[in-house]
């Protein structure tokens, strides 16, 4: 099997689009069972799905963000979705590099292909100038945090949440 790495084209959010349900569902089964206190916060409209097509579309088309979609001969196993985010105004840096998304298909996982992606997007950022590619990781995903901390990725911050 051949896997390669490459830009997303408008015609592939279909194939994107379901992954990330899938993406969604492995997610929650994941985060949830661990922290009862996320269902809430993670329940999504109907309606997703288009919400996240056109997202899609926005960063395929743009020059500050990237869709990389894993081929496997012919068929789609995996994307990752990076843009330019804004630092606040204080900082010198004034743009880093942003994982959104990042998703392997069941039976491909373990194979280095995530780490591969990963590569990919940090030479995207590279080129675009920035220093630095950061992510947002659930303290309940221990398996997405370990494929992180062995690509480079460490702790910076900490996001606490309370209910109002």
């Amino acid at each position: 099997m051949k896997f390669v790495v490459r830009k997303a084209k408008i015609k592939d959010i279909p194939e994107i689009t379901k992954m990330w349900k899938q993406f969604m569902k492995d997610h929650d089964d994941t985060v949830i069972p661990k922290d009862p206190r996320m269902k809430p916060q993670l329940k999504r409209p109907q309606t997703a799905h288009n919400t996240f097509s056109k997202f899609l579309a926005k960063n395929i088309r743009s020059k500050d963000a990237t869709v990389f979609v894993l081929d496997c001969s012919g068929t789609l196993i995996g994307y990752a979705i990076g843009f330019k985010k804004k630092t606040p105004p204080v900082f010198k840096m004034k743009e880093i590099g942003y994982l959104s998304d990042i998703y392997i298909k069941r039976g491909y996982r373990s194979k280095g292909l995530g780490s591969k992606m990963i590569d990919e997007l940090r030479e995207w950022c590279k080129n675009k100038g920035l220093k630095y590619l950061s992510l947002i990781v659930y303290e309940k995903n221990p398996r997405a945090q370990k494929l992180y901390s062995r690509k480079g990725f460490y702790f910076h911050s900490r996001e606490m949440r309370m209910k109002v």
